[in-house]
């Protein structure tokens, strides 16, 4: 029986994104070509003409609402408008390679709910990890980790144990640390469970809409076969208010989903102790100044491989390490120095970005 999906995606600024995205799909089409398909593309405040140029497997549909409607509301404005059994749900910064697409719709003849792996290039080489926990405890480390170093090694510890367990394996798991980047749906569980939430503008959506799910019965998975390029912070960067979003999103999420008495014990403590940043100092830093900036190369030469080990090297905007995105050195790793691919370096906001190696066990060898 032939299954029609609705591919919902919300456009921003950046036309180029979409183009990408959309011949990425047509390139990988013929794995999938039992199901038919709908395009509703959500304008944000993009120019979506730019379809026009691809030739697609099913109709276009363009919806313009007045002004930004925000990532939450462009995907319910865009569900109201389908009429597929399975929803994809999705940025435009993103780029499918082969079995993709039809890993993630095997997940969902079993599943309610599946998410891909999603890395940071081309090669798939650098994975990025799932969403935070974000449960009262792990939010309670995160902010006792800026003045604690103690605090700090439990959060990443506790970071860890839910990255580790999504990039290292190779079967489908049950999760609910997806991203809302990419998210197939079966229809009748979004409309058991609900659209999003359109209090939150951009950011914790995905999050919030999982936990209802969970709650309600629906089975999520993650599968690692299905392997996806989300160009990092592409959407986000050009929305001038995302920063403020953020911030409205994390304050409304906390409400929502936390106990009265656990956000009087975090309110006070925020209050109390501030924010010292507490930070590892012994690190790789690289600065991008501009786009005509070049990575240095990092020494992993000095690297003393162990047969049968595996060791992370974490990138990271932030000196804590949490979260950052993950490359897995293991026997295969031929040691030399590395460099950031091009495709990534040159498209992150300016700034500081830092790097490190450690064990399985999270323990530090380099620098």
């Amino acid at each position: 029986m032939t299954k029609s999906i609705s591919l919902i995606i919300v456009h921003y600024h950046t036309p180029d994104l979409l183009f990408n995205m959309l011949n990425s799909f047509s390139a990988h089409y013929h794995e999938v070509r039992e199901y038919s398909f709908e395009f509703i593309i959500v304008n944000n405040g993009g120019d979506p003409d730019i379809v026009k140029s691809i030739t697609l497997p099913g109709p276009v549909h363009i919806i313009s609402p007045e002004g930004n409607s925000g990532y939450a509301g462009g995907i319910n404005l865009g569900v109201l408008h389908s009429s597929g059994d399975i929803l994809f749900l999705m940025n435009a910064d993103l780029i499918f390679h082969s079995q993709s697409l039809v890993s993630l719709l095997k997940s969902l003849e079993e599943a309610d709910i599946a998410g891909p792996q999603f890395y940071w290039e081309s090669r798939c080489q650098i994975y990025l990890p799932p969403t935070e926990p974000y449960s009262f405890i792990y939010n309670l480390m995160k902010i006792l980790s800026d003045s604690d170093e103690f605090f700090l090694h439990i959060l990443q510890k506790l970071w860890r144990k839910y990255t580790y367990r999504h990039i290292l394996t190779s079967k489908a798991i049950e999760s609910y640390q997806l991203s809302g980047a990419m998210l197939g749906i079966r229809r009748s569980c979004w409309l058991e469970v609900g659209p999003f939430d359109e209090q939150f503008k951009l950011y914790f959506e995905e999050v919030d809409w999982l936990l209802r799910s969970r709650k309600q019965g629906f089975r999520a998975v993650f599968q690692p076969k299905s392997k996806v390029t989300h160009l990092y912070n592409q959407s986000s960067k050009k929305e001038r208010l995302s920063r403020h979003w953020f911030e409205k999103s994390s304050h409304y999420f906390a409400i929502k989903h936390h106990h009265g008495v656990s956000r009087k014990i975090t309110g006070w403590i925020q209050k109390n102790i501030g924010r010292n940043s507490h930070a590892d100092i012994n690190c790789w830093e690289r600065i991008r100044k501009s786009k005509f900036d070049h990575f240095e190369p990092l020494p992993l030469s000095q690297l003393q491989l162990e047969p049968g080990d595996t060791y992370f090297l974490e990138i990271s905007v932030f000196k804590s390490f949490v979260p950052s995105a993950i490359f897995v050195i293991d026997d295969t790793f031929q040691a030399s120095d590395w460099i950031l691919p091009n495709e990534v370096w040159k498209n992150l906001e300016p700034g500081a970005y830092y790097f490190r190696i450690v064990d399985s066990n999270g323990w530090k060898l380099l620098p």
